[in-house]
Order: structure tokens, then C-alpha cells, then sequence
């Protein structure tokens, strides 16, 4: 969940005891689940800025939040691809490299769709493939440097579901930000009107429809009569420069294999042994003269001060990699660090993150784990000291091929999402900065302290200047809820158990406006 303010928290202590109770809490009313699909889809898009080098804006694009802070786009959203000829931006990019050396994007989400999206994010590309124009990028920090990122983004999730299987004649919704469009998000209807090989490999990966699709919807959505999405809205496919003809959306297959990667590998945890494994004795390749690092030894596990399953080839499932290296002539308070790669590109960079502190002469490592499993493929380990690389090396897991066979994943978020609005009783103007707290099952207003908030709390929102909101993480289903709204000037309300969530309630539930008085 959300990090709770400080200033939420005392906000929040302050108004138990004085709360105005309420008898209404429902969601709006003669609102059909084909809008509430409308909704989630057009605040699962955002938009993109294109940065360059020196964080300056180059242009926009769009993408979809597909959960856990994870969008998907183009890549020519991100980087360069010669799909679409040669780098015009001045950067001298070739094929595949990104605009920032980094990989970093701006993303720019809205809370009501008669917004403009504000930028708030900074995210990183975590995978993707330049010949099918398809990234994904991950949140990695707030835009505001004294923002800390909250545990979980408060951005509606899309479904992704299976492309394959969509035919010509079947609708197609088109969500994004086309500069043709303004600065608000644009919605746009029509048909898949046929398919198209865009790569020129001589088998289609992309639809062919009469939905507009203009400069700045590139990365978008696509989604079909459910909601879900099926396509990635990229280009002309009569003039890949723009102009008059039918618009093309990329098959959301394609992407499938680096949404499952960033979905793991975004999840995974680099770090350095537990304290006290690692030992001196330990057996391993000496590091030749000149160098402080031996050469990495990989296993899955580092029991009693031996390396378990040491080798470079490990089974599908493998959730843990530990990678192994003497040192010598090393000095405490060195800066150090790693950098994991997975199919050729950086994925958990650290390289200069870490601060030496096991001495001068030994063992060391660091690991890479993730509960669920990491993805087959190709892994490097790169080991850094104050920012030069030092020692490499490489290991596989599986049959060392990405999810060959593309599958829809799971949907990330299978419970519900609020979005509504906090107003005045008396202007009917949205109140900026208000608190709504969604308490778990069974916990009551009396239980709250100033202490145990988070942890008593299900799910959090904090509303904008337009007093719009939408909380995060999603809620359980067949769960009831008491809800708490306070505002600064305004007198606190409770609606105790007020709040049922079914499972028959769409993803995005909007709730009716929440009126507050003053004080």
C-alpha cells in the first residue's frame, strides 16, 4: 500500500473521536459495467515523455499500466528502432539504443479523463525488443525529489488478453494521447479491418483498422468489447509517417514475453549474501595480479561455505542465483556494485550503489531471487568497483529463450479499485488533499492510533487539486469495508461497514461524490 504521510497520519489521529457519521456510501448510480470498462481504460493510459540524455522533453507517446507500476508501449517511445528509418533525433542512436543512456521515461497519469495528466513519475525500460517496436517500462521514482514512490502505484491495471484470437470485423477501442487530440486523453472507435506485417518477416503481427490512431497515441491501448487489451496502437500502416490511411496496432502477443519479464524480473531482489555465509576459506579462483575480483561462480544456494548447484545452466523455475567471487587487497568504505543483464540489456543496475565493508581479503557475492521464479533466458552478472567493471560473467536458465511461446499472463490485479471525488457540501468544488482510508475487515475507527495505521489500513487515496482520487492497492472481493475521510478544515467522516465489494463489481468501481463540511 501507500506509504502514509506524516502529515496524513496526524491527520487522520487528530479527526478519531470527532468523526461525522455516515449513512451512503454506494457506488454511482445507473452506471453500466461497459462504462466502468470505459473508465479503467482511459486512466490505465498514460502519457509518456520522451526524454533525452539531459532529461529534457524530446516528445510524447503513450502507454498502459498494466500493475505493479509496469507499462506497456513502442519502443520507438523509448528508443530508436531503424523499423522507421534512421535516427532523426540528433543523438546519433542506432538501432535498439534508448534516448536516455538509461532507459528513463517520464510518465504523466490523470485521475478523471478531463484532466491533463500530470507528470509524476519517473520509469525505467525494464525490457523490450526494438525489431517489434514493443517495450516495457517500470516506475522507479517520483519526479518530485522529496516524494517518496508509494508501495503501490495508484494507477488502474489492464488485462491483457489473448490477441490471436480476434478477427476481422471485430470492434476495437483506441485509448491516448495524439497530438492532434490536446493535452487530454483521446478515445477513438472502430473494426479491425485486417492484419499486417509490419517487421516484413512474412507473418502478420499487427491489425490493420479504421480507428485513428495519430502521433502520440503510439503505445496507447487497444482493447476489445470486454475491456481487455489486444493491440498496441503504433502506426499508419498505408504511410508509417502519418497522413491518410488505416492506423495499425502492434498484437499485444508479441509483447507478451517482456511483460512476463518485467512483471518477474521487476519483482526480483538483488542483494549481497546474508551476513555471516561468506567465509574466507571458501574455496575459489584466486584473482590474478592487478585485479581485486576472481572470476564469479554461480549456484543456487550457499550452505555451510559451500556454492549448492554450482554451474551455468539451471532449471526453468529457479528462483534463486547466487553469484560467488574472491577479493583481495580490497579497502573498506570502497564504493562497488553490480549490474544484472537479461538477453543482452541491463535490467538492475547497482554498479556503484554498495559500500565495501568485508574487509581486505576473502569471499563475497551477491544474489538475484524471486519467490515465483526468475524467467528463462540469458543472464550476466557485471561486478563494478567505484564505478568501472571489473569482472563478468554469464549463466542461463531453462533453454535460455524467453517464453517462446506468448501467452496472456494473469491478470496482476484481481481485486477493486476506487475513483470518485471528495467535494465541499456547499460549493461542490473538490477538496485538494484529502484523505480516504479504506480500514481492513473487521477493524473498527476505535482501533486506529497514529501507530497502527498502515497496518490496519486496506487500501489508501489522497486527492488532487480537482479533489479526485484513487486508491491503491486494489481491494479484496466478498470483503465489507469501513471507510474514513478527513480533510484539513473540514469535519471528519466514517461510513462503518459501509462498503461492500462483490465479486461482481468491476475492477474500477466510481463511487458517488463524498461530501464534506467545514469545520
Amino acid at each position: 500500500m501507500y506509504r502514509i504521510t506524516s502529515r496524513a497520519r496526524s491527520l487522520i489521529a487528530l479527526a478519531v473521536g470527532t468523526l461525522v457519521m455516515g449513512v451512503l456510501f454506494a457506488p454511482g448510480q445507473g452506471r453500466a459495467l461497459e462504462k466502468q470498462d470505459l473508465q479503467k481504460a482511459l486512466l490505465s493510459t498514460v502519457k509518456i515523455l520522451v526524454l533525452d540524455p539531459d532529461l529534457e522533453v524530446l516528445g510524447t507517446c503513450s502507454g498502459t499500466h498494466l500493475g505493479d507500476g509496469v507499462i506497456l508501449t513502442n519502443w520507438h517511445c523509448v528508443g530508436h528502432t531503424d523499423l522507421y528509418g534512421e535516427d532523426d533525433t540528433g543523438l546519433g542512436l542506432s538501432h535498439g539504443d534508448t534516448y536516455h543512456p538509461d532507459g528513463i521515461v517520464g510518465i504523466a497519469p490523470q485521475k478523471d479523463p478531463r484532466q491533463i495528466p500530470k507528470p509524476t513519475y519517473f520509469a525505467q525500460v525494464a525490457s523490450g525488443e526494438a525489431d517489434l517496436d514493443v517495450a516495457v517500462v517500470k516506475i522507479v521514482s517520483m519526479i518530485d525529489p522529496k516524494a517518496d514512490l508509494p508501495d503501490a502505484i495508484p494507477i488502474p491495471a489492464m488485462t491483457i488478453t489473448d490477441s490471436s484470437k480476434v478477427e476481422i470485423g471485430d470492434p476495437v477501442y483506441v485509448f491516448g494521447y495524439p497530438g492532434v487530440g490536446g493535452q487530454r486523453i483521446t478515445y477513438t472507435k472502430g473494426e479491425i479491418s485486417g492484419y499486417e506485417d509490419q517487421t516484413g518477416d512474412g507473418e502478420p503481427d499487427s491489425f490493420k483498422t479504421d480507428a485513428s490512431v495519430n502521433p502520440g497515441n503510439s503505445g496507447g491501448l487497444a482493447t476489445n468489447d470486454e475491456g481487455d487489451q489486444i493491440g498496441i496502437p503504433t502506426f499508419n500502416s498505408l504511410s508509417p509517417s502519418g497522413g491518410a490511411g488505416l492506423s495499425g496496432l502492434r498484437e499485444v502477443n508479441l509483447a507478451v514475453p517482456y511483460v512476463n519479464q518485467a512483471l518477474q524480473l521487476g519483482n526480483a531482489t538483488p542483494a549481497p549474501l546474508p551476513t555471516g555465509t561468506v567465509r574466507p576459506s571458501t574455496p575459489g579462483p584466486t584473482p590474478g595480479a592487478g585485479s581485486n575480483f576472481g572470476s564469479i561462480r554461480f549456484g543456487t544456494d550457499f550452505v555451510d561455505g559451500e556454492l549448492v548447484d554450482e554451474g551455468t545452466e539451471f532449471e526453468s523455475g529457479t528462483s534463486q542465483i547466487l553469484g560467488l567471487f574472491t577479493f583481495q587487497n580490497m579497502r573498506d568504505g570502497t564504493k562497488w556494485g553490480a549490474v544484472w543483464y537479461y538477453d543482452g540489456q541491463a535490467v538492475i543496475d547497482q554498479r556503484n550503489a554498495g559500500v565495501w565493508r568485508a574487509g581486505a581479503r576473502g569471499t563475497n557475492g551477491v544474489s538475484l531471487a524471486n519467490e515465483d521464479g526468475l524467467p528463462d533466458g540469458e543472464y550476466e552478472l557485471e561486478l563494478y568497483i567505484s564505478n568501472k567493471a571489473v569482472q563478468r560473467a554469464g549463466f542461463t536458465i531453462g533453454d535460455g529463450s524467453p517464453n517462446p511461446t506468448p501467452q496472456p499472463p494473469d491478470p496482476v490485479d484481481t481485486g477493486v479499485t476506487l475513483k470518485g471525488q471528495i467535494v465541499d457540501v456547499d460549493t461542490e468544488r473538490g477538496i485538494e488533499n484529502a484523505v480516504i482510508l479504506i480500514l481492513k475487515p473487521g477493524v473498527t475507527v476505535e482501533d486506529l492510533t497514529e501507530d497502527n495505521l498502515e497496518e490496519n489500513t486496506a487500501a489508501f487515496g489522497i486527492t488532487d487539486s480537482e479533489g479526485f482520487y484513487i486508491t491503491a492497492p486494489p481491494l479484496e472481493r466478498d470483503q465489507t469495508y469501513t471507510v474514513v475521510v478527513v480533510a484539513d478544515g473540514y469535519e471528519a467522516r466514517v461510513f462503518e461497514d459501509a462498503l461492500t465489494i462483490s465479486e461482481d463489481d468491476p475492477e474500477l468501481l466510481e463511487i458517488e461524490p463524498i461530501p464534506m463540511a467545514q469545520e
